[in-house]
């Protein structure tokens, strides 16, 4: 399990995809199971109403990457769109999918994720929320 946080949208991903990528090779090179990555907090994707280029391709790159992508979301998220997200039963919990391979741990689920139990507990109080509008920059 590979884990990272406050990836803020598309800037991160594409580092992201090429250093996992890699692990990649080295597993199937060693035969080790495929590890999965785990964003806490500020996935920044699913943001606007609708997807830009960049964001599928985002998207596009972690759904070619063959592993699961899973992320908890932080206060800067869109929250209307993660909960109109499909729901699906993973890890013992419900989950929202995004693709096929990626997929939102919703708040306040325990999730059993390689071997461990992970507690979802996403958000806090956005110290910049002065600065957003509501329903395009932030969500309640």
């Amino acid at each position: 399990m590979f884990v990272t946080g406050d990836v803020h949208g598309t800037l991160e991903y594409g580092r992201i995809a090429c250093n996992l990528a890699k692990v990649a090779q080295n597993e199937r090179q060693g035969g080790d199971e495929r590890a999965s990555l785990l964003v806490a907090g500020d996935f920044g994707l699913l943001w606007k109403r609708e997807p830009d280029s960049a964001e599928m391709s985002a998207l596009d790159q972690l759904e070619a990457l063959a592993r699961d992508t899973l992320f908890i979301d932080g206060n800067h998220e869109n929250f209307d769109k993660l909960d109109a997200l499909h729901t699906k039963f993973r890890w013992g919990a419900d989950v929202g999918m995004v693709r096929k391979n990626i997929f939102h741990l919703r708040s306040g689920r325990i999730c059993e994720i390689a071997g461990r139990s992970v507690w979802c507990f996403g958000g806090t109080f956005s110290i910049d929320r002065k600065y957003r509008r509501l329903g395009e920059s932030w969500w309640d």
